[in-house]
């Protein structure tokens, strides 16, 4: 009797996990499907955007990029999960990344210092008071940093005090939990574009690494 008992609650769970990757796999094709509407291309993961990924967030899985192209500039939104141990859920997050024309040194925008130990460098203290109580500044010098984040991005990141973003090389990137959606990847891009156009052209000329 007590074998058959654990025979049905076997049974029932395998099938339970059968209904439920089912279900994922049918909410991924609907967005997969309203993204090809909305001209997104799906495609096989960045290697260097996993690798950014990684080093931002934390080591994990990266999947479901899908590639586009958003007020002139091109784009990649990806699913990113990871574990801290084998036997806790798994966290659910997105990347957005803007690719720019050249590549740039890191600076990072957080809300916390997280980000800025990942990078391994100096939080830098911007002219603006409010600013700084408000964000972090992880940059290589001051001189850098000044020179992107001037008081007019300055304003305007005051006034959008969720957004945090991460350029690295040829990426500005910003990250959210959950996985991504079309609606939200769009709303994520208008800020992200609105931040590149903010920052003076003298940076992507006198900054550029390559």
């Amino acid at each position: 009797m007590l074998i058959f008992c654990l025979l049905l609650v076997a049974a029932a769970l395998v099938a339970l996990a059968v209904w439920a990757k089912a279900k994922r796999d049918r909410l991924f094709a609907a967005r997969t499907e309203q993204a090809v509407q909305a001209g997104w291309t799906p495609i096989p993961v960045d290697p260097a955007l996993e690798v950014l990924a990684n080093r931002l967030l934390a080591p994990g899985t990266n999947t479901r990029m899908v590639a586009g192209e958003y007020a002139g500039h091109y784009f990649r939104a990806f699913d990113h999960s990871h574990s801290a141990s084998r036997t806790s859920t798994a966290t659910k997050q997105h990347l957005v990344a803007v690719l720019l024309n050249v590549s740039l040194p890191p600076i990072a925008v957080t809300t916390d210092s997280a980000i800025g130990r990942t990078l391994g460098v100096p939080d830098q203290e911007l002219e603006s008071g409010h600013f700084n109580d408000a964000f972090v500044v992880e940059a290589p010098n001051q001189r850098y940093a000044s020179a992107v984040v001037h008081p007019q991005l300055m304003e305007w990141m005051l006034q959008h005090p969720h957004l945090q973003w991460w350029i690295d090389g040829p990426y500005l990137v910003t990250w959210g939990m959950h996985w991504w959606t079309v609606d939200g990847v769009n709303a994520t891009l208008d800020e992200l574009t609105t931040v590149l156009r903010l920052i003076p052209p003298f940076v992507l000329t006198d900054y550029r690494l390559s």
